[in-house]
């Protein structure tokens, strides 16, 4: 898309379950920020009413549900996706039809599947194979539930948001996409920069690597904190997150508990981030991995798994030495170890240009016809 060409614009609707502290809901934020700053109208509507982002003044945002209502299962799915239209048409009547609308995660494809939108794009911000891994583990029910769920996106429009997911889609076959396009996630590289200067007090003065992520399996805390044992001791673990009861007893069952701090969800994290001697992902797998890139941002080195997918899309050229076979905790700890050596800025990597939040912008606004 021609930036200096004279634009209509544009009315985009990002529907999402909520605003709950995870890295889709965050994306979309930042998303929604560009467009706007882009002269378009961006309108986010969350199924459930969960917010832990602070929402773009400029970004319009609706709930379909004001109480706590219960989103999954098959019963009350069409009722769901009655309550959606009917929600879009109104917020339409008012303001002008959507060019184009954007459906992110599970419960939010099951529910706008039904409703007929169009046009909509899915956006798949994981990789579904591993997904429907452990799934599998967690029992028949939850595994054919989201097998329905997948079944729904058969013949639709799909974003995936590194090349590694759409390799992966192209492959398995798992979901038969009309159409596959892979647009990385957004970010804004002068607002991270700037939000990493804040001053905290709260940021210890100890050497420190620091860890993002809530406590869910595929984050594989327990490979984290079993590194924990072979990196460098005078290095403490920061783990952002809000499950702090959780991952405080397996930290103390691996016997590091007296290493990590907990400093618990923090709407800004980026000075962590910046004040770190390294970032540390310990993933099975991922969608495109937010705070590698983060890290880049802030100037700090950051150490991955090389899961499934987005690390090694990432970690290029001599960042590639910081990647680390999955579920071997001895050799991300010799990783960190390495990173907490050097300085990012004497390294070579890959320009990270192609992430920028404005750029990412225009590639949504080029599907609309």
């Amino acid at each position: 898309m021609n930036a200096t060409a004279p634009q209509t614009k544009k009315r985009i609707a990002i529907l999402i379950d909520s605003l709950y502290g995870g890295g889709a809901e965050k994306v979309m934020l930042t998303l929604a920020s560009a467009l706007t700053e882009i002269g378009h109208n961006a309108c986010i509507i969350a199924l459930s009413k969960h917010i832990d982002y602070d929402v773009p003044a400029t970004c319009d945002i609706h709930f379909l549900y004001e109480k706590k209502v219960r989103l999954k299962g098959y019963i009350n799915g069409l009722k769901h996706a009655k309550n959606l239209k009917n929600l879009v048409e109104n917020i339409e009547s008012q303001n002008g039809r959507f060019d184009l609308i954007l459906a992110n995660l599970e419960e939010t494809y099951r529910i706008a599947a039904n409703c007929n939108f169009g046009p909509i794009y899915y956006v798949i911000h994981n990789s579904i194979i591993e997904t429907l891994n452990r799934t599998k583990r967690l029992g028949p029910y939850k595994y054919f539930y989201l097998k329905a769920i997948l079944h729904k996106l058969k013949d639709k429009d799909l974003i995936t948001v590194s090349k590694g997911i759409k390799k992966e889609l192209q492959e398995t076959q798992v979901i038969k996409a009309r159409s596959i396009t892979v647009i990385n996630n957004p970010y804004n590289f002068s607002e991270i920069r700037k939000l990493s200067l804040e001053q905290n007090n709260n940021i210890q003065k100890t050497p420190y690597i620091v860890h993002i992520a809530r406590a869910g399996r595929q984050k594989r805390h327990d490979v984290l904190f079993a590194a924990l044992k072979n990196i460098n001791a005078d290095y403490k673990l920061v783990c952002l997150t809000r499950d702090i009861k959780k991952l405080r007893a397996l930290a103390a069952s691996i016997g590091v508990s007296e290493r990590v701090i907990f400093p618990g969800f923090q709407q800004n994290p980026y000075p962590w981030i910046r004040q770190a001697s390294a970032m540390i992902l310990s993933s099975d797998y991922e969608g495109f991995s937010n705070v590698l890139i983060e890290a880049i941002i802030c100037g700090t080195i950051p150490v991955s798994t090389n899961c499934p997918h987005g690390p090694n899309e990432i970690l290029t050229g001599s960042l590639e030495k910081f990647l680390a076979d999955r579920r071997n905790p001895e050799q991300l700890a010799e990783k960190v170890n390495l990173a907490v050596k050097v300085q990012l800025s004497d390294l070579q990597y890959d320009s990270i240009q192609m992430v920028d939040h404005i750029y990412a912008a225009k590639r949504y606004l080029d599907l609309i016809e």
